[in-house]
C-alpha cells in the first residue's frame, strides 16, 4: 500500500512516456466559501466568498438542513434593515420562512391607533366597547399634563340638576361634589364658638352668652361669596363677635351683632340682628340684612 506522500505515475500525453508526479499537485484548489483541510487532502466547508453566491433548491426533494446539535447558530455582518423588510421566521418543522413585517405590526383599537408608518401605537382612536380604566391606590394617580393647551371632552349627553359637578382643588386634583352645594344655601345652626365652613352660606346663633363666628379670609378665592347671619340668643343685648370684622357704612370697620335690634350695638343693630355680608376679594362688606 502505498502513502499520501507517495508520487504519482502519469503519462505524457504527446509522448507517451511515463513520468512520475507528486501527489500534492493533484489536490484540489478549495475557494469560494470552501476551504483545503489541514492536511491539504480534502475540502471543508467554510471560507471568503469570492463571487456573487446562489445556491438553488430546485424541488422539495433538494430541501437544504442545518443540524446544529443544538449548537448556536449565526449569520455575522448583515447589513440594517428597514420596516419594509421581511422577517425569518421557523414553521413548528424548523422550516424557515419569511412573512412581512407588517403582519407583526399591532393591531390598534378601542382608544388607540396605529401611527402614520404603522409602527408605533399612539393614544387616540375609537372606543369598540365599554371601558373603565381603574385606579387601585393612591400611587396609581392618573394627570393629564396639558401644558397650558386646552383639554377637551366633547360629546357629553345632557346633564341634570341632580348630577354632580366636577371641580378641580387648588392641588389640580377633579373631584365630584353635589349641586345642592352650589343651589341651596345650607343652614347652621350654633350656640358656641364656630368657624364658618366652606359649604354652608346661612347662620343662626341660638346661644345664651357672648360668642363668636369665625368668617374665612376675604381673599380672591372666596371673592363674591355671600354669607347671612343673625343673631337669636335667647338674651337682649347678648352679642356675636365677627372676626375679621366688616365694613359697613363710612369706613365703620364692626365687629359683632347684637341680638337687641334697639341696642345700636355692632353691625346689624340700627335696623335689625341679622346681617347680609359679601366678599370683594379683600374684606367683608355688608350689603343687606
Amino acid at each position: 500500500s502505498g502513502t499520501l506522500n507517495d508520487s504519482l505515475v502519469v503519462v505524457d500525453a504527446a509522448t507517451g512516456v511515463m513520468k512520475r508526479i507528486s501527489s500534492a499537485n493533484l489536490k484540489t484548489l478549495a475557494g469560494n466559501g470552501v476551504s483545503n483541510g489541514a492536511s491539504g487532502d480534502s475540502v471543508i466547508l467554510g471560507g471568503a466568498l469570492d463571487r456573487a453566491t446562489t445556491i438553488t433548491q430546485t424541488a422539495a426533494k433538494d430541501s437544504m438542513t442545518f443540524a446544529t446539535g443544538g449548537n448556536k447558530f449565526k449569520i455575522t455582518g448583515l447589513t440594517a434593515g428597514t420596516t419594509r423588510d421581511s422577517l425569518m421566521v421557523v414553521d413548528s418543522i424548523g422550516q424557515v420562512k419569511r412573512i412581512s413585517s407588517a403582519s407583526l405590526r399591532t393591531l390598534a383599537g378601542n382608544g388607540v391607533s396605529n401611527g402614520a408608518s404603522g409602527d408605533s401605537v399612539i393614544l387616540g382612536g375609537t372606543l369598540n366597547r365599554a371601558t373603565t380604566i381603574t385606579q387601585s391606590a393612591a400611587k396609581d394617580s392618573m394627570t393629564f399634563a396639558t401644558g397650558g393647551n386646552k383639554f377637551k371632552i366633547t360629546g357629553l349627553p345632557s346633564g341634570q340638576r341632580k348630577d354632580s359637578i366636577m371641580t378641580v382643588d387648588s392641588l389640580g386634583q377633579v373631584k365630584a361634589i353635589a349641586t345642592s352645594v352650589l343651589t341651596n344655601k345650607g343652614v347652621v345652626n350654633f350656640t358656641t364658638d364656630l368657624t364658618v365652613n366652606n359649604n354652608d352660606d346661612i347662620y343662626i346663633y341660638e346661644g345664651t352668652g357672648n360668642h363668636t363666628l369665625t368668617l374665612p379670609a376675604a381673599s380672591a378665592a372666596n371673592k363674591g361669596r355671600i354669607i347671612s347671619i343673625i343673631c337669636l340668643a335667647d338674651t337682649d343685648g347678648k352679642i356675636l363677635n365677627l372676626t375679621p370684622g366688616i365694613k359697613s357704612y363710612y369706613g365703620t370697620i364692626e365687629t359683632s351683632i347684637s341680638s337687641d335690634i334697639a341696642a345700636g350695638i355692632g353691625v346689624g343693630a340700627t335696623i335689625g340682628n341679622s346681617v347680609k355680608i359679601v366678599s370683594d376679594g379683600t374684606k367683608w362688606v355688608k350689603i343687606g340684612n
